[in-house]
């Protein structure tokens, strides 16, 4: 039995988590959350722990010393887990993100069970910059059988924070090819962006790039999905920019809604830079979905990106910051309809051939219950 251990596995964003609960272990998983009311889980065994967020205590003192994590979750809650994994026979255990690896391996240890955890981005890139979040990881690393993570670059990042290169392997998320509606009637013109309104996304700077396009191009439209910190700065530059009549901010949506609407986009817009907090993302699932779509993407050189994208086949990779050339792309696309219906059927190959859920799926299977 395996058991998938995750902060929330309700978050709108991360479907990967879903994902994973439902394909990797079919009708052998149970899940440990901490969060959420758990709406996504009904279900499927599962137990929701209540984390003890006091400032001090002996016990987290130990923790620290001993484990390298001070963690959360004091003994009665940690007897809860023992006894809920025994109950189901668990002899493996999947982590999302490191520390929950770290919350988890204490537990792990004690009952002899399999770990594998799941890095996903800011985990290593903001999180590992932390003395106590890195030292926590040497920690980890003695514990963990394997981390897994989504592109070969961000493999490095994460052996950086204190993971051996060789207990790494690189396991994109999967997408479920299915669920997609790629054969709608496409409306031409319209350009799509899904994702947080956090600095890591910058969706201002899709906007400035739209701005552009619609001097050239006054038919386009542009609608961006998700909400965030940067959500009422973005709305205040569409003001500025008198873009209200061709912009639409849906704010935060269901993922139905977000398949629906990439159904009948005609280009997907994602302009992801550095966070001044060294914030960056890992491979980009939104990215999936758009080429799942059939749509061409329009993005930055970023990370992971160049895995997932291939530039000017399945899309366009432009120099982060420098919205001025996406614009010159998505111009290009929107002249070139031929080219733009190409790329989108190319990306749609690329992500059956590279990312298909179940044999994603199958990878994370074999890595949990029969390798090393």
């Amino acid at each position: 039995m395996l058991a998938i251990i995750t902060p929330n596995p309700d978050t709108p964003a991360e479907t990967f988590v879903r994902q994973h609960i439902r394909l990797i272990s079919p009708k052998k998983t149970v899940v440990v959350y901490f969060e959420g009311d758990g709406l996504s889980v009904k279900n499927i065994p599962s137990l929701k722990i209540n984390r003890n967020f006091k400032k001090f205590s002996f016990e987290k003192l130990y923790n620290l010393i001993f484990w390298g994590y001070s963690g959360v979750i004091d003994k009665k809650n940690e007897l809860n887990i023992i006894n809920f994994f025994c109950e189901h026979k668990v002899s493996s255990v999947f982590a999302e993100f490191g520390p929950t690896g770290c919350l988890i391996s204490k537990i792990c240890k004690k009952l002899n069970l399999k770990l594998v955890v799941n890095f996903h981005g800011h985990d290593a890139t903001v999180m590992g910059k932390r003395y106590l979040i890195r030292r926590a990881y040497r920690f980890l690393n003695s514990n963990v059988n394997t981390v897994v993570c989504g592109s070969m670059h961000f493999k490095k990042i994460v052996a950086s924070v204190g993971i051996s290169f060789e207990k790494i392997k690189v396991v994109p998320c999967g997408i479920e090819l299915e669920s997609f509606k790629n054969d709608q009637k496409k409306n031409s013109n319209l350009i799509i962006g899904v994702g947080r309104f956090v600095e890591k996304k910058a969706p201002h700077l899709s906007i400035k790039a739209f701005d552009i396009v619609q001097k050239k191009i006054p038919e386009a439209k542009l609608e961006l999905i998700g909400g965030g910190k940067l959500y009422d700065n973005c709305k205040e530059l569409i003001k500025n920019l008198y873009l209200e009549e061709k912009i639409t901010l849906h704010g935060v949506k269901t993922h139905k809604f977000v398949k629906e609407r990439l159904s009948v986009a005609s280009i997907f817009v994602q302009h992801s830079i550095t966070a001044k907090n060294g914030d960056t993302e890992s491979q980009g699932v939104s990215l999936l979905e758009a080429m799942a779509s059939k749509l061409p993407v329009v993005t930055t050189d970023h990370n992971g990106f160049k895995e997932t994208v291939a530039n000017e086949t399945t899309g366009y990779l432009v120099e982060e910051n420098d919205y001025k050339e996406m614009a010159k792309k998505i111009i290009y696309l929107l002249l070139n309809k031929n080219k733009l219906k190409t790329m989108g059927e190319n990306g749609y190959r690329y992500a059956k051939s590279n990312y298909e859920s179940r044999k994603i799926a199958k990878r994370l299977n074999k890595i949990i219950f029969e390798e090393g």
